[in-house]
């Protein structure tokens, strides 16, 4: 079956950009879908995982390395960034979205992953980001196949 539990946004692999409180889908399956049911829900789309919203309004997605993902709100609402994240810790829930021969843990996070989100996405109607070392600043993880993490949510303008 499928449950829900509250977490801190990034586990133990939370940092000062970002340490919101949300809630993870950590039942089911992560997948590419549509969600357009709240005044806060982000339209993911292109290779966009959803893994549900938390508490917070917050929608959480994972991105594999190397892909796209296009974000976007409705009903001139505009996209606000609660946290990201780029790496591969195997107790994230949805490190299973993305496998790969070279995937392995590796809980290194690189610090340009907010502010390269902020730039694309923060107070715009939609954004396309790609998951890839130079994006985020560099490689965390040599030799390992990485995955970001997103937080989300539509705000009014």
């Amino acid at each position: 079956g499928s449950s829900w539990s509250s977490a801190t946004y990034g586990g133990p692999y939370a940092r000062s950009d970002c340490t919101n409180q949300g809630t993870y889908y950590t039942g089911g399956s992560w997948t590419n879908a549509v969600y357009s049911n709240t005044e806060s829900q982000v339209t993911g789309s292109g290779n966009a995982k959803f893994g549900g919203m938390g508490s917070d309004g917050y929608n959480h997605f994972r991105v594999c390395e190397g892909q796209s993902a296009t974000f976007s709100c409705q009903g001139g609402r505009l996209l606000h960034l609660g946290g990201c994240w780029y790496g591969s810790p195997s107790n994230d829930p949805g490190y299973g979205v993305c496998p790969h021969p070279a995937k392995r843990h590796c809980d290194a996070v690189t610090g340009n992953c907010v502010g390269y989100l902020q730039g694309q996405c923060q107070n715009k109607a939609s954004c396309t980001i790609t998951f890839t070392n130079a994006n985020m600043g560099g490689d965390p993880c040599p030799n390992v196949y990485k995955f970001g993490a997103a937080a989300l949510k539509c705000i009014s303008n």
